[in-house]
């Protein structure tokens, strides 16, 4: 149905053309997806290692590079989480190897066209792509020296092209210039300055020092190529604390700096060195200790409410998979991954990574860094019949900025009902991305209440031969409860005082009440 979030509305819900193809054609050949993705990740790995260790001659030095690279915490944490992070990792690793010739070689045994083709390679998996390419063809610069111009333009070339046609692909496609997750990631101001060094670069520093210290003697020793792979490294530092780093655990946008480290680490090692050698073993110990200790890795390792969303999106599936004429219920959800992902219901995107209206919002105050863009009266205008505050764990007053803008409105509460959804698995109140099996506990979502002239649906309907239906979900809300924030109960509704109004305006004798969602709901 095209590349699209919902069918029929045309936005970009992506930020990774290559990764997102890739996983569709491995489903396509009748692969789960997460499986693919995982996959996918775990190839790229293996490929960065070798590219490594060919370029550092097949000795000690590519041994101890590539080893670095596979005890990297990012690498292993984005096998398992199937985003993008190892395919920049081996696009970057192939085109500095291709572009940077080793100590002691000629300039004239670097491939800068083949670097090229790599850098087009990363340039479509990520929306800041063009900036890792540019640094890259100034390292080249810098290392090569004078001479250095000829090979740069010739690896700058293919780059320049996949940028055209990525740019014309856009265009045509969505008419924007931009991905449109760079409306919500790409702002930089004193927030996210503040939050990419305190929060992301600044303990990056601390607990991947290793490759960190590598590129720093490089620098020193090596002198040219050790300042070249500094500098695509430092920029891209620079670049992560301007934009306020990132918000998913296991450092995946810290990359750059594992394989600069790597192949600085590699370089040192020459025929009867020992003490570079031992250095790059160090680092590779250190990098053992932060997959222990750093809190970023024990939030991935613990991290799973992700199986939360995808039990309560199978249980939206099998009751409203069909609710509206076949198309299924809609719904809107903050954040949009696992829930619309396996719930295959159309799906507002309310924090706006897919939906190029609300990117383009003024950020809402109060709210989280990069969850801070919503416009509820535009998501409500289109009459959501489930709505997902903040994930499977909205009992919590979410930060989220679609929360935010309708708490204090007693007209949502007047139109939507709290409904609990039971499941095997539950939360931890003090730490919610933590699954507790066998607690039991429910998952609780906004349902809307529909007035009788509203056809299709969830809510109270006169059907063709004029009895009403009145769904089983309408007798499992729980208005009132008070799940968000300390001591605080929203307003109260009646969902049997809807039921007494349908039967008035309606047949009496006729009416029904629909049970056929009471397996999956648990009712």
């Amino acid at each position: 149905r095209g590349p699209v979030w919902n069918e029929g509305r045309w936005g970009e819900g992506y930020s990774y053309p290559t990764w997102m193809l890739g996983a569709a054609v491995l489903g396509w050949l009748g692969m789960d997806l997460v499986s693919a993705t995982r996959l996918l990740g775990l190839l790229c790995a293996v490929l960065a290692m070798r590219l490594v260790y060919r370029w550092a001659g097949r000795g000690w030095g590519g041994f101890g590079g590539a080893l670095l690279i596979a005890a990297a915490p990012p690498i292993a944490v984005w096998v398992m989480g199937g985003l993008e992070a190892n395919l920049i990792a081996l696009c970057l690793a192939g085109a500095l190897t291709c572009a940077l010739p080793r100590p002691g070689d000629p300039p004239q045994q670097t491939r800068p066209l083949a670097a090229g083709l790599w850098l087009a390679l990363l340039i479509w998996s990520r929306p800041d792509g063009p900036l890792l390419a540019g640094l890259v063809g100034l390292a080249q610069w810098l290392v090569l020296g004078k001479d250095g111009w000829r090979p740069m333009l010739r690896t700058a070339a293919p780059a320049a092209v996949a940028t055209v046609v990525l740019l014309a692909m856009r265009l045509w496609l969505y008419g924007e210039w931009v991905p449109n997750t760079a409306h919500i990631k790409g702002r930089v101001d004193m927030g996210s300055i503040s939050q990419g060094w305190n929060l992301y670069v600044a303990p990056t520093l601390r607990w991947l020092a290793g490759p960190a210290l590598l590129l720093a003697v490089a620098s020193v020793r090596e002198r040219r190529l050790g300042l070249g792979l500094l500098l695509v490294t430092v920029v891209w530092l620079l670049y992560l604390v301007a934009v306020g780093g990132d918000l998913f655990p296991g450092r995946r946008h810290t990359m750059p700096l594992v394989v600069c480290g790597a192949l600085a680490g590699s370089a040192l090692v020459r025929p009867g060195s020992r003490w570079p050698l031992a250095a790059l073993g160090l680092a590779v110990a250190s990098l053992g200790v932060a997959s222990l200790g750093d809190p970023a890795v024990h939030r991935a390792r613990t991290e799973q409410w992700e199986h939360l969303a995808v039990e309560l999106g199978s249980t939206l599936r099998h009751a409203f998979g069909e609710a509206r004429e076949g198309e299924g219920a809609l719904l809107a959800a903050s954040p949009a991954g696992a829930l619309p992902f396996e719930s295959r219901l159309p799906t507002i995107d309310m924090l706006g990574l897919s939906d190029p209206h609300i990117a383009r919002q003024d950020p809402t105050p109060g709210a989280f860094y990069a969850h801070n863009l919503a416009d509820m009266d535009y998501v409500l205008d289109q009459s959501p019949d489930l709505i997902a505050f903040g994930g499977p764990w909205v009992y919590l007053d979410s930060g989220f900025a679609p929360w935010l803008q309708v708490r204090d409105r007693e007209s949502f509460f007047g139109e939507h009902d709290i409904l609990p959804v039971f499941s095997a698995l539950g939360f931890d109140k003090d730490a919610p991305w933590q699954q507790v099996p066998g607690t039991h506990k429910p998952q609780f979502l906004w349902v809307r209440r529909r007035s009788l002239e509203e056809p299709g649906g969830l809510g109270i309907r006169i059907e063709a031969d004029g009895s009403i239906t009145i769904p089983a979900w309408l007798f499992a809300t729980m208005p009132g409860a008070p799940w968000f924030g300390e001591g605080t109960a929203l307003p109260r509704g009646d969902a049997l005082s809807a039921v007494r109004k349908a039967a008035k305006r309606g047949n009496k004798d006729a009416l029904l009440v629909a049970a056929e969602g009471t397996g999956p709901l648990g009712l």
